[in-house]
């Protein structure tokens, strides 16, 4: 009852933040984007997640880089358990490459990784991964454009993300449930894709359709006794959405969206629908604030008897849903930082969930040849309905070091902590990553 009053709270408090723009609407100065200029619109309500780039690598574009990374990883819990806490050496090759352009028309970014896992004392689990990402936007006419984006993974372990792959920047709204720690031996596939057209009517009001599709796969995971089983999911959404600019700092926004999760195979399936409104400001330069909160309800099927005696709930419910993201970026330090509350994919669980996560990166250039990022993210998941949740947080620090030019030093430390949903005792791990890495760019023509 108390998660729930706080829940309420969060929402009101966002719902009038978002709300109170549209109060003092006539009062804001006229729109001065120049006429015949498509108005750009903050990340969040463009469907994308705010990037963690420096202020002057925003406006890069056309480049082709790429290279070979040579990881080593340690892991002092191998199988996330608490009964068994063996310690494991694992080792990338991975080369990679990346590519971005910018046309009159096409503006998209494409990068591929793939990779060899060698397991020091785990030689059966030895494997290949890969890593393709695309972002694409095509303006067919001045006013009107078509974006499609994509993420494939299939890696596991102490390497669930190729370091060849910057994230195509699918949102904090859209994006699927991806907070689960899974142990070293599970491996992982994910496909996330987007889907959206968009057509600015005048020049402050842009107005559009965004689709999305994502699935989730624990190939055999029910082999891993220590862990658990879990479940392959697959989520579908589509929405309509609205975005006005009040003024050169001010946007406000609102999306109509329908959602369904099925967990595989064929144990139960939700159907959420949820109205969201947006508010977004840029209130100084590398600065920018997005707010989005509305009411969401959910209708929840179980297939199976076992899902049911499991104490798998089967009903509807309405319950709000709500975020807000603030990015900055500066000369030489960027970070970013976002909380949402909604309802998702399961992310390995037997059902959907109500995912509250909360999020913050930063990266730091300190010399010309030193640089650090910082990565946190906490997580709680609660089954629709009843069932045992898990709490995970993730921490990783990372420093860079340019040995010379082109050849780049990397070291790691992480740390990972979750309740599994197996077991009502937490479990945690410590890791290390070393990491050598010969990079090249190269501008491509204009």
């Amino acid at each position: 009852m108390k998660s729930e009053m706080n829940a309420r709270n969060t929402f009101v408090l966002l719902l009038c933040l978002v709300l109170s723009p549209v109060a003092t609407c006539a009062q804001e100065p006229e729109n001065q984007t120049p006429a015949g200029l498509p108005t750009p619109t903050p990340a969040t309500l463009n469907g994308q997640k705010p990037m963690l780039t420096f202020r002057a690598e925003e406006t890069q574009s056309n480049f082709l880089s790429g290279g070979i990374n040579l990881t080593s990883a340690f892991t002092d819990n191998t199988f996330l358990s608490t009964a068994d806490s063996k310690s494991e050496f694992s080792y990338l090759i991975q080369p990679y490459i990346s590519f971005s352009q910018t046309t009159s028309r096409i503006v998209w970014n494409a990068n591929a990784g793939v990779g060899i896992i060698i397991d020091q004392g785990l030689s059966n689990e030895d494997q290949v991964a890969g890593n393709v990402g695309v972002d694409l936007t095509y303006r067919y006419t001045l006013h009107t454009n078509l974006r499609f984006s994509d993420t494939f993974t299939d890696a596991r372990g102490l390497f669930p993300q190729l370091n060849s792959a910057a994230s195509t920047g699918i949102g904090v709204v859209e994006q699927p449930n991806n907070s689960l720690l899974v142990p070293l031996t599970q491996r992982t596939r994910s496909n996330m894709s987007l889907v959206e057209f968009s057509s600015q009517f005048s020049p402050s009001d842009t107005a559009g359709v965004r689709g999305t599709f994502s699935i989730l796969d624990y190939p055999g995971s029910s082999q891993n006794t220590q862990f658990g089983t879990l479940y392959n999911t697959q989520s579908y959404s589509g929405e309509v959405f609205y975005n006005h600019q009040q003024s050169l700092e001010q946007w406000v926004g609102a999306t109509l969206r329908v959602q369904r999760f099925d967990t595989q195979p064929s144990l139960a399936t939700t159907d959420a629908v949820s109205l969201l409104f947006y508010y977004a400001a840029a209130p100084h330069p590398g600065v920018e604030l997005s707010i989005f909160a509305g009411p969401e309800y959910y209708d929840n099927s179980v297939h199976l008897p076992i899902a049911i005696a499991s104490g798998q709930f089967q009903g509807h419910q309405w319950t709000p849903a709500a975020g807000a993201t603030v990015a900055w970026h500066g000369e030489n330090t960027s970070a970013e930082a976002g909380f949402s509350r909604q309802v998702s994919d399961g992310g390995g669980l037997y059902s959907a969930v109500t995912l509250e996560q909360f999020n913050a990166s930063v990266k730091s250039q300190l010399t010309e040849r030193q640089a650090i990022y910082f990565v946190f993210t906490q997580s709680t998941n609660q089954p629709i309905g009843t069932g045992h949740g898990y709490d995970g947080l993730s921490a990783r620090f990372q420093l860079e070091h340019l040995v010379r030019k082109n050849l780049i030093l990397r070291l790691a430390y992480g740390r990972q902590r979750q309740d599994p949903p197996s077991s009502m005792s937490g479990v945690s791990a410590n890791l290390v990553w070393v990491s050598l890495s010969y990079n090249f760019s190269r501008a491509i023509g204009k």
